[in-house]
């Protein structure tokens, strides 16, 4: 019988334990995997929720919770800026496009984003994947309202349809308490999938965030019978127009080495206080505030792996005991170093193996299952992608040690084999 056959007849002797060495290490690998998996992904979702943006300008305060407020829907603003401000930036010589935002209401626990028509020709994704329909198109009407992806199928809204915006963000539950209820809004568009917050994003006019607040200036509904009804809120928008405070403003460069001169002429501007931010260096900031975590999950996983490794070690070790008769049988047979070595390390590497196999496995079909789960609740796709550099140097390194695990047992059995194997014992 070849090494191979006797070392797989030898591991389904000793299936049971075996088996649980080969479980911890199969679980081992899908945490270590699965964690590379969803960091590469909340990575590239981040990394490419938008480019193509120069700068975002919003109220002083912090880069990150700009990013995080503009971008992700993630926080609450610090404060507004004047129209009259983004008026400015707009007519600014540098300036190729500016795109106002105002965001503060809900629909269900999803952000309303309040923009203008030049949001959808401007704003840019995943490289240069502009936003794109799958039913309707951009707002027309005040009381017009377009759907991001995700909130259309979670709702099961389609077009025609009509909802009501909440005041303010709202709990945990997702709903505000408050409730604009003098003005619905019908649905005349709804975005393709784009795996950004876009998908979880609700959007209409900056008149109609002006009209639907018509009369909330101490921040509370006004009593009843003052209230705007729709028609006169859609008239209040018409005559109105735009808000004089938004929250922000997406700015487009004519070109990329004016950035950083007009990043300077904004923060230093006389009429109002601004903060600027480079999009892609506020995301470095935040993934350095992140790396902690990121290596604590990473420590983690390789400690589940070494656990699991060990495993295997103390079953082949133990094994020794009850497999001395085994073990002096062959050598004298004339079994040499070689012999034992092989049957030790393959069996130990066949376990990994197997493990191995099991535990990509166990990733790839959690994330066939949970990834479209996880792209409509938090926006992050995950792709069904080969293992990277780093997962593959992993998993390598646990192949090689499984390897080495297997050769020290059997340098212990080939000492001890004649000695202790065939010795009487009383």
């Amino acid at each position: 019988m070849s090494v191979l056959g006797l070392a797989l007849r030898s591991l389904w002797h000793r299936r049971l334990i075996m088996g649980l060495s080969l479980l911890s290490i199969s679980l081992s690998v899908a945490l270590l995997v699965g964690v590379e998996r969803v960091r590469d992904g909340v990575r590239s979702s981040f990394s490419g929720s938008i480019s193509k943006t120069d700068l975002i300008v919003g109220a002083p305060g912090g880069n990150v919770e700009l990013l995080l407020f503009s971008v992700f829907n993630i926080g609450s603003g610090i404060g507004g800026i004047g129209y009259e401000t983004y008026e400015r930036i707009r007519a600014h010589g540098d300036v190729a496009w500016a795109v106002p935002f105002s965001l503060g209401d809900s629909f269900r626990g999803r952000r309303v984003f309040g923009t203008t028509r030049e949001y959808f020709e401007h704003f840019r994704h995943h490289g240069d994947n502009a936003l794109t329909f799958q039913a309707g198109g951009v707002f027309e009407s005040p009381l017009d309202v377009v759907l991001g992806a995700e909130v259309a199928k979670a709702f099961g809204l389609k077009m025609g349809d009509q909802i009501s915006l909440e005041h303010g963000v709202g709990d945990s539950s997702g709903f505000s308490g408050l409730k604009h209820d003098n003005a619905r809004f019908e649905v005349v568009g709804v975005l393709n999938v784009t795996a950004t917050p876009v998908d979880q994003s609700v959007y209409v006019s900056l008149a109609a965030i002006e009209a639907i607040h018509a009369g909330w200036e101490d921040g509370a509904p006004p009593p009843a019978d003052e209230a705007l009804d729709a028609s006169e809120v859609l008239q209040y928008a018409l005559d109105h127009g735009e808000p004089e405070v938004i929250s922000g403003v997406f700015v487009g460069a004519h070109s990329r080495l004016k950035v950083l001169s007009l990043q300077r002429e904004l923060v230093q501007d006389a009429d109002e206080p601004l903060l600027a931010i480079l999009p892609g260096v506020a995301l470095a900031e935040l993934w350095k505030n992140f790396g902690f975590f990121e290596q604590a999950l990473r420590l983690i996983s390789i400690l589940v792996m070494a656990v699991g490794l060990s495993s295997v070690f103390g079953a082949l070790y133990a094994s020794l005991a009850v497999r001395r008769r085994e073990m002096a049988i062959l050598r004298s047979l004339g079994a040499g170093f070689s012999q034992i070595a092989s049957l030790f390390v393959l069996e130990a590497l066949f376990v990994s193996l197997v493990a191995t196999a099991l535990g990509m496995g166990l990733v790839y079909f959690a994330l066939l299952v949970g990834a479209p789960l996880l792209l409509r609740e938090t926006g992050v796709m995950v792709a069904l992608t080969a293992p990277g550099s780093t997962e593959a140097l992993a998993l390598g390194l646990l192949l090689v040690l499984g390897t080495v695990v297997g050769f020290i047992p059997a340098v212990k059995a080939y000492r001890t084999a004649l000695s202790d194997g065939l010795s009487v014992r009383l």
